[in-house]
């Protein structure tokens, strides 16, 4: 002991205190409303991307319905049939029936991909995502389809999962 009295610190002056108040409160009602927002914005992306992959789904089943339904009436006679001027007409039916097709699926995916969402609604976008790449393979089927109607009954193409 020095002899000389000790001297209690008593922090910072109340005013520091009170801008430190002020600045968490700041910080608080910054991140709640930061928060809300992205919580809304959320909402909005999500309901839009249900809206794109139901009018994507719909479009597709749209284009499949309009195949089926001819290809089902030229098939049998189209696949024991030999080439010839006859098959070729048929396969011209089907070519016609989703001729368009392409077009409605290309509006479909200009629609999604104007979807923007915040690049860390990472299911929201690989959602808009995968309806889009399914919106592009079909449109390139189909329009192989509406180019050589035999292509219809070649296979290999997915009924649409990224939309549905």
């Amino acid at each position: 002991m020095s002899g000389e009295p000790e001297v209690m610190d008593a922090g910072p002056p109340p005013r520091s205190r009170r801008r430190v108040a002020a600045l968490l409160a700041l910080l608080l009602v910054l991140v709640v409303s930061a928060a809300a927002l992205d919580r809304s914005m959320r909402s909005r992306g999500s309901e839009q991307v249900a809206n794109c992959r139901q009018q994507g789904a719909a479009e597709i089943a749209a284009a499949f319905g309009r195949l089926t339904a001819r290809a089902g009436t030229v098939r049998p006679t189209v696949v024991g049939m030999p080439d010839g001027a006859l098959k070729d007409q048929l396969l011209e039916l089907v070519s016609e029936a989703v001729a368009g097709a392409d077009d409605q699926l290309r509006s479909a995916r200009g629609r999604c991909e104007e979807v923007e969402l915040i690049w860390y609604h990472r299911d929201l976008v690989r959602q808009r995502d995968d309806c889009v790449a399914t919106l592009d393979e079909l449109t390139a089927w189909f329009q192989e389809v509406s180019s050589d109607g035999g292509h219809a009954f070649g296979g290999g193409v997915d009924g649409g999962g990224g939309c549905g």
